[in-house]
């Protein structure tokens, strides 16, 4: 008798585990939410702004685009939303440019190389070789030169600038090593949809390959490509100096990105609103600045910890390609009427 019982207490704690292991809690997904004054009810976002970029959820950018969405949802009491699409999923830079001229995407954060694909007018606002360092390209924008060129766009495009942030400098990230500006000949580089990036390098002797950022990696393991051109970061966060070991520091062209909205969703926004927009941006944009600073040399020590071999241009080198690509910059501008913007940006310069 003891012997049944005791069996079936066994089996009865058995069945009894098996449930407990087997029971699941149905946890509603959180959304947003902002609590009245009172502090009685809670109201649901009445606008929801979507960001699409192209960064990874690790990188910089995407802590600001946080920063910004979270200040904009706290000063205005929850009404507005800026939901953040990163790592390409609403598609690369030039897709969802497409996307917010069809409205089905707000804002974004996009390079300025990238909207030259809109008008190459917008590339001077990043010309190769010009920009000195980061306070200089600052200064371009803050120039009367570059208020009118972000005019323009505005009235072009239909894309307002609300912030602008930075992603450094752009070097050469090979295979194998370039000893020299004229190891460029015949090497398979990577650049992005920018027809100025793509004459450049052309000009150089390479061979400039058009890809999508995602698409990077795995064409630098199959060989399709020897060498890509980005920012740091971009290559620290995409592992890229795992395939690409050796940097060669061009630093031709300082890359920065906007913050943008579309003058649509914009004009949908209250008076109120719009400058929270703005000043959230500001503040995000200088967040994004800060930690791009913090970051650089930690990035440095980081990248020769994984066997990175740098290499900075000799002084007869560089000259020889700030000839080459001057001579480009310029042909690439003449006859647009703003062939003068270049001596603009450089007289802005702290070495001048």
């Amino acid at each position: 008798m003891n012997r049944r019982w005791i069996k079936f207490l066994w089996i009865a704690a058995v069945l009894l585990v098996m449930c407990s292991c087997n029971k699941t809690e149905t946890v509603p997904k959180e959304e947003p939410q902002a609590t009245s004054d009172d502090g009685s009810e809670d109201k649901r976002p009445e606008k929801v702004l979507k960001l699409a970029m192209t960064k990874n959820e690790d990188s910089d950018m995407v802590k600001a685009a946080n920063k910004l969405s979270s200040l904009v949802f706290e000063e205005t009491d929850g009404r507005i939303l800026i939901e953040i699409y990163p790592d390409s999923s609403l598609g690369d830079q030039t897709q969802f440019l497409r996307g917010m001229e069809l409205g089905t995407v707000e804002m974004c954060l996009v390079s300025m190389g990238t909207l030259e694909d809109f008008d190459p007018y917008f590339s001077m606002l990043g010309p190769v070789f010009v920009i000195e360092d980061e306070e200089h390209a600052t200064a371009i924008y803050e120039s009367e030169t570059g208020k009118k060129i972000l005019k323009k766009l505005e009235e072009k495009t239909g894309l307002i600038s609300l912030a602008e942030v930075y992603e450094g400098y752009r070097n050469i990230w090979s295979k194998e090593p370039i000893e020299d500006i004229s190891d460029l000949k015949g090497l398979k580089i990577r650049v992005p949809e920018s027809d100025l990036l793509f004459q450049t390098f052309s000009r150089l002797g390479a061979q400039p390959v058009p890809l999508a950022w995602n698409e990077v990696y795995p064409s630098l393991q199959a060989g399709a490509i020897d060498a890509v051109e980005n920012d740091m970061e971009s290559i620290v966060n995409n592992r890229i100096y795992n395939a690409a070991p050796y940097c060669t520091e061009t630093r031709h062209l300082f890359s920065d990105c906007n913050f943008m909205i579309t003058q649509k969703a914009m004009d949908a926004l209250n008076e109120e609103e719009q400058e929270i927009l703005r000043r959230s941006s500001k503040e995000a944009g200088d967040y994004a600045k800060q930690l791009y600073k913090e970051h650089q040399e930690a990035n440095i020590e980081f990248l020769k910890e994984q066997g990175v071999v740098f290499r900075r241009l000799g002084a007869e080198e560089r000259k020889r390609a700030e000839a080459i690509i001057d001579r480009t910059n310029r042909e690439y501008i003449a006859g647009r009427g703003i062939e003068e913007n270049i001596e603009v940006f450089k007289s802005l310069r702290k070495s001048q």
